[in-house]
């Protein structure tokens, strides 16, 4: 049930790598957008016009990408993400993070999408209670990762916020210097 609109296109897996790319279920290619070689994409992704992902790029499910927005290679954009319009992704984005500009920062969580997604009260909480430990306490990553212990074993909203941060292997998208 995808749907790839005019000039879309998807590039097929490597031999140097594992042969693969992988699309999911009922994602929205608009036009233009471009899938390169060895990517995983979960399902119901939307990429808008000209949104583009290099080789080896991971995309989550529900992951919402602006138009002519861009991700380098071998980068991580968590489940439940938005990527406005325009932006260059150069680190990982966590899940359910919004993120915006050249070079992409994160502004906050993508709290419109998982309304629409009908996420609980709870849920939604316990995310901006994570967000605000990870992104505004001033603490390390691992200090913050060990700070959502009891947020993670009650939410697996957090879990999975979580998991992606410590999977990170280009570092995560950090907030504008003020």
């Amino acid at each position: 049930d995808n749907v790839f609109r005019e000039h879309s296109t998807a590039n097929p897996g490597t031999s140097g790598d594992n042969m693969k790319t992988v699309i999911g279920n009922s994602s929205l290619f608009m036009v233009g957008a471009h899938i390169d070689h060895d990517c995983i994409i979960g399902d119901k992704v939307i990429m808008a016009n000209n949104a583009s992902v290099a080789g080896h790029v991971v995309v989550g499910d529900y992951a919402n990408f602006g138009g002519y927005s861009g991700v380098p290679q071998f980068r991580s954009i968590g489940e439940n993400t938005h990527i406005a319009a325009m932006s260059l992704v150069t680190k990982d984005v966590p899940a359910f993070m919004t993120v915006a500009g050249n070079p992409a920062s994160a502004v906050g969580l993508n709290l419109e999408g998982m309304r629409r997604r009908d996420f609980s009260t709870d849920a939604l909480a316990a995310l901006k209670e994570s967000h605000k430990i990870v992104y505004r306490s001033g603490l390390t990553k691992n200090k913050a990762l060990n700070q959502l212990a009891g947020l993670r074993s009650k939410y697996s909203e957090v879990e999975k916020f979580a998991r992606s941060i410590e999977s990170s292997e280009s570092g995560i998208v950090r907030g504008r210097s003020h």
